[in-house]
């Protein structure tokens, strides 16, 4: 067995400043390398290039627009179960289909 010299610190530092390099380095060539994945026609391209800060604000108001809607859809919904309920308590004759001959339900 051979004795292990210390390392001197100011290779130290060397070695880990370096290292911090490589690895700012890497982490940018993984950034350039997931970007040049999307195609500029590709609609991901778009959200590419933005933060996840970005993507995030984006999904909240995604979430936000999606809830509206929904409850305007609701809304609607209610709208037009009352109004079939009225059409057919005050005139349900609205509502039937006179049979036609020659036709079997079901077809058009």
């Amino acid at each position: 067995l051979h004795p292990v010299k210390p390392m001197n610190t100011t290779a130290t530092k060397i070695a880990s400043s370096s290292l911090g390099t490589a690895t700012i380095i890497s982490e940018n060539l993984i950034n350039e390398t997931a970007m040049k994945k999307y195609n500029p026609s590709d609609p991901a391209f778009a959200y590419a290039q933005l933060t996840h800060d970005e993507l995030i604000q984006l999904v909240l108001k995604q979430k936000e627009t999606i809830s509206k809607k929904e409850f305007q859809v609701r809304e609607l919904e209610d709208y037009i179960d009352n109004l079939l309920v009225r059409v057919m308590e005050e005139t349900p004759n609205i509502l039937r289909v006179p049979a036609q001959v020659g036709k079997k339900a079901g077809k058009m």
